[in-house]
């Protein structure tokens, strides 16, 4: 969960910029079964510089600077089950894009400062989210180039404490973790600051031992057959 505050001399940006690209690394884990087994794991790594230079095709496709508010359920041990809906930022437009990833440059710099930055998608604000005292002092002395200052809403989670979670996942298997051979795939939330697993199938005994080692706040899960819609 996050609160949302405006520091009283930063403006509004009126900007926002791109998601950052998800990298797959893969998992030992996730091939140690037979042929047919289970797919290689990926983990979203985002890039500061994804997209820059590319053609911007959100930029074109209409007036909406992002996608729709995404609806989420709970589900079993109370985790929260995400649809197909992207959870990372979408800004539009070059120069917003630009002004997105100084901010998450910034916070891929000081990972146990900052989580995420986040785009609002109703209004395509630019939002830098600090956990410390230091990363608001990092915020407030950053010399931001593109955009003006952006706004700030405080959240719990470090980028260092979410990755540390995804690394951790990716190691499930190999620890035998009943049903963890469903894991494919981890991915930042830019939204809610979290990470999200995205498993093939979710049975009670896997989604008690998600809820009780990262909690229900840190991640979400996306039930996703390969080849298929996300349920939820």
């Amino acid at each position: 969960m996050w609160t949302r505050r405006r520091l009283a001399f930063m403006p509004a940006v009126a900007l926002a910029l791109v998601i950052a690209a998800c990298q797959g690394v893969p998992n030992p884990a996730a091939t140690a079964g037979a042929s047919a087994g289970p797919p290689t794991m990926t983990t979203g790594a985002p890039s500061a510089t994804a997209g820059v230079g590319a053609p911007d095709a959100m930029a074109t496709a209409g007036t909406s600077p992002g996608p729709a508010e995404p609806t989420d359920e709970v589900g079993l041990a109370g985790l929260t089950i995400v649809g197909n809906e992207s959870r990372q930022a979408r800004p539009v437009g070059e120069p917003r894009r630009q002004a997105f990833n100084e901010a998450l440059q910034l916070a891929l710099d000081n990972p146990r400062d900052f989580g995420y930055p986040w785009v609002e998608p109703a209004t395509g604000e630019l939002l830098v989210s600090p956990v410390t005292a230091h990363g608001e002092a990092l915020t407030n002395d950053h010399p931001w180039k593109l955009g003006g200052r952006p706004g700030v809403r405080h959240v719990e989670r470090s980028i260092a404490a979410l990755d540390a979670i995804a690394q951790d996942v990716t190691m499930l298997g190999s620890r035998g973790v009943p049903g963890s051979e469903a894991i494919y795939m981890t991915e930042p939330d830019h939204r809610d600051n979290r990470i999200i697993i995205t498993v093939m199938r979710l049975d009670a005994e896997l989604a008690d031992f998600l809820a009780r080692t990262y909690g229900t706040e840190a991640i979400a899960v996306r039930i996703k057959p390969l080849g298929g819609e996300a349920q939820g």
